[in-house]
């Protein structure tokens, strides 16, 4: 069975983009890394068949890491396709927590950037995290009732949480470009 491995960990955007791939079809297994170079070197040196990697968000612009990954440090790995995510942030909360005062508002700094509106609506203090799913894991666990996620709702789901409002962030109607990449003949 082919590997596919994308900036994890499960339930972020790129975990999501995983649902939208056109050119790696039928039975995938998924496997998340911590950061984009991971990826692209693992297709690289032939540790995986496919990766998934942002390319560009609409809000933020390009991502660097991974242009600069693709053009300086890698051989035989090239660009499959495009594929275009929706990003939609909704505020999730531990169950039985969502009636209490909210006071910290947890995401990726990118999540928190494209939300400071709700933070500052809801007069939440920002506290960046690793990614969007992270940042639901540690309110799910937490037993800090002040404690609200920005992130997907496939990222709440996956953590437990319920979510308290939809469409939060500033910009409706964002999306980030990700790339399937391969190494160079490698056929779908």
């Amino acid at each position: 069975m082919p590997v596919l491995e994308y900036l994890g960990p499960e339930g972020t955007f790129a975990h999501e983009g995983t649902d939208h791939l056109r050119t790696v079809t039928g039975p995938t297994e998924l496997v998340a890394r911590s950061t984009v170079g991971e990826v692209i070197h693992d297709v690289d040196t032939g540790r995986c068949d496919f990766g998934l990697v942002p390319l560009e968000s609409s809000i933020d612009g390009g991502v660097t890491s991974t242009i600069d990954v693709l053009v300086f440090e890698v051989d035989r790995t090239r660009i499959r396709e495009e594929v275009v995510v929706p990003v939609s942030f909704g505020a999730h909360r531990r169950p039985g927590f969502e009636t209490t005062s909210a006071t910290t508002l947890l995401s990726h700094p990118a999540g928190l950037a494209q939300c400071r509106g709700y933070a500052v609506k809801h007069n939440l203090t920002p506290v960046p995290t690793d990614s969007t799913a992270e940042a639901c894991r540690i309110v799910a666990v937490s037993d800090d009732p002040g404690l609200v996620a920005v992130a997907s709702l496939k990222a709440a789901a996956l953590a437990g949480l319920v979510t308290v409002e939809h469409d939060v962030e500033d910009f409706p109607g964002a999306h980030t470009r990700f790339a399937p990449v391969a190494r160079d003949g490698l056929k779908a």
